[in-house]
């Protein structure tokens, strides 16, 4: 009887345990919420806002209107030129912009002797145009001469120089237009002047087959020396000194100094 009722206390115990357990509920493991970006710091308001850089501006300077070509000496030659008879140790660049050449004996207008150092270029092909150049020039002796010149061959050319001749009407000093025509020397009559320093012109219209002849002892004050009609076809241009000393019996080299050398076209010049 006993063991009758321990049963029956151990089976009604059972069922009280099964019964809390069905009652009970198992919650859900908690849920993590899904991490979160973290947005970008705002850029602080002090912060200097990028800026364009503006471009250099061109410094160079367009050539006036009408200047063909311009050579200021400035420590070279500009491109085009071609030396005649160089002597390379006769002359030179001076520290303040100078061409400086120092003349020789033989001249373009001597008999049978060679002129050296002259600086040639080819003539323009405009129809109307200048060669224009500032120079000094101390001469002291007989036909010593600083000139800018047209030139068509060795036998056929013009010069424009200052130079010095005391068998001439000026008796000395003065602006001298010499030339050489089929191979025969020629001279017109010379502007006396006792300034070193002048500035030559020589002004050439094919139009016209007339050459005229200025010079000048203040910038762009010309005075004209002569109108001179052409029937050469001239070729080259350029400049020179020489002491035109056929005897070679002076020891008085001249030295010429050439400040710049231009080219200019009248039709477009302003």
């Amino acid at each position: 009887m006993k063991k009758r009722l321990y049963c029956m206390s151990m089976i009604a115990l059972l069922s009280l345990v099964i019964a809390a357990c069905g009652e009970a509920s198992v919650e859900p493991a908690p849920q993590s919420e899904p991490a979160q970006e973290d947005e970008p710091a705002p850029l602080p308001t002090d912060t200097p806002q990028p800026t364009e850089t503006p471009l250099p501006t061109s410094t160079h300077t367009p050539m006036p209107a009408g200047l063909i070509f311009h050579d200021s000496f400035n420590g070279e030659l500009q491109a085009g030129w071609m030396w005649q008879n160089e002597v390379p140790q006769k002359w030179r660049f001076t520290d303040d912009g100078w061409l400086e050449i120092t003349a020789e004996d033989g001249g373009m207008l001597g008999d049978d002797s060679i002129q050296t150092n002259v600086l040639l270029r080819e003539m323009p092909d405009a129809s109307r145009f200048e060669i224009v150049s500032h120079l000094i020039a101390d001469t002291t002796s007989n036909f010593q001469q600083a000139a800018i010149f047209f030139i068509e061959d060795s036998d056929n050319f013009l010069v424009i120089n200052r130079g010095h001749c005391t068998l001439c009407p000026t008796q000395g000093e003065g602006i001298y237009t010499d030339y050489q025509y089929d191979g025969k020397n020629g001279s017109f009559k010379g502007v006396m002047t006792d300034a070193d320093e002048v500035y030559l012109r020589i002004v050439f219209d094919r139009e016209t087959s007339y050459l005229t002849a200025y010079y000048a002892t203040e910038p762009d004050k010309w005075i004209q020396i002569r109108k001179i009609p052409i029937d050469l076809d001239y070729q080259m241009v350029g400049l020179g000194a020489t002491n035109l000393d056929n005897e070679r019996n002076k020891d008085d080299d001249l030295v010429a100094k050439f400040d710049y050398f231009e080219i200019w076209d009248l039709d477009q010049k302003q």
